[in-house]
């Protein structure tokens, strides 16, 4: 479950942009290859954790919320079998909820 609708459309964009090499096992490449939850970091605007090294998904379940079972299907998804980032968007979309429901407005 993500924090907001605001963050899983910002993440499904930039999974699905081609901005983004993807890699595997790890936030962010020394080489500058991205796993999709290294994208994640960078769309929360957490890009110092990769910075640093700190491929910590406990610290990215805090801020995104999401669960250890969808981090660990996310990791699987992008790193074996290979998923491209285009399916896992597509997986988010349909399979990850948003804990906070979209605001709507009253006329």
């Amino acid at each position: 479950m993500l924090a907001t609708q605001e963050l899983k459309d910002s993440w499904l964009e930039a999974l699905r942009s081609g901005k983004y090499e993807q890699g595997r096992l790890t936030f962010k490449t020394p080489e500058g290859s991205y796993c999709c939850l290294g994208v994640l970091c960078t769309v929360m605007k957490h890009s110092e954790w990769i910075k640093l090294g700190l491929d910590n998904y406990n610290l990215l379940r805090d801020y995104s919320t999401l669960t250890q079972e969808e981090t660990d299907k996310l990791c699987s998804m992008n790193d074996e079998p290979y998923s491209t980032f285009a399916q896992i968007a597509d997986y988010i979309e349909a399979h990850i909820d948003v804990a906070e429901p979209a605001s709507t407005q009253t006329p």
